[in-house]
């Protein structure tokens, strides 16, 4: 099993934007919720100054799991299939 680690850096307002968005971004692909998770982790990109490695990650996941939620054909796991 592998987690995301995620830092909080109260002193550091401007990753708290990107912080919340990104996790809040997990919690909807968790929930498979994919078209709410696409928009907060856009959103994150933007945060970001348009780059974000893991939020793209994400972003590619959920592509590739387009219509597979809605048919349960997703068991929730995510392959890592590269670095």
């Amino acid at each position: 099993m592998i987690h995301e680690l995620l830092c909080r850096c109260e002193a550091q307002k401007e990753e708290k934007a990107w912080i919340d968005t990104f996790e809040a971004g997990l919690e909807l692909f968790r929930a498979r919720k994919f078209s709410g998770a696409v928009e907060m982790l856009k959103r994150t990109h933007e945060l970001r100054g348009g780059s974000d490695g893991p939020a793209a990650f994400y972003l590619r996941r959920i592509a590739a799991l387009a219509g597979k939620e809605e048919k349960g054909d997703w068991d929730g796991v995510v392959e890592l299939t590269e670095k």
